[in-house]
């Protein structure tokens, strides 16, 4: 139950921590490992959609300074990449032939899921920018 509101977590590795509960909004979380972490009642505050229980992992969707931020099991990046990564059938980090059509289905969903997450948080990509500029008007660097 931690208040991290509006503190830099910029790149901090918060694997398998316990942040149950914890205010996340507004921190800068460009960069930062959660994977593992228990977001229970943490990521709603956040704007963090976490989704566990599919065949690729653990998925985590975050909104970031610079922009959404996805990780699905041992990848990660922008959900442009995501959607040109499984509209492949190439590529897959830990897929192969059958194993990719059984898991597409389910990361086109995350896919949608991710989509309608924005479209409810249409301003929160501005506001992180907004407060988190890399460097503030004297040149000074505040990332």
């Amino acid at each position: 139950r931690a208040d991290l509101r509006g503190v830099n977590l910029r790149g901090a590795d918060l694997r398998d921590a316990d942040l149950y509960g914890a205010d996340l909004y507004g921190a800068n979380l460009t960069g930062i490992n959660l994977r593992g972490v228990n977001l229970r009642w943490t990521a709603r505050a956040a704007r963090i959609l976490h989704l566990e229980g599919l065949p690729s992992g653990e998925t985590i969707f975050m909104p970031t300074p610079t922009g959404w931020y996805l990780t699905v099991g041992c990848w990660e990046g922008n959900l442009e990449d995501f959607k040109n990564l499984i509209a492949s059938d190439e590529g897959w980090p830990e897929a192969r032939g059958a194993e990719v059509k059984r898991r597409r289905p389910s990361l086109q969903a995350v896919v949608a899921l991710c989509e309608a997450h924005m479209r409810l948080h249409p301003k929160i990509i501005e506001e992180l920018a907004e407060k988190w500029q890399e460097t503030d008007s004297l040149g000074v660097d505040r990332g």
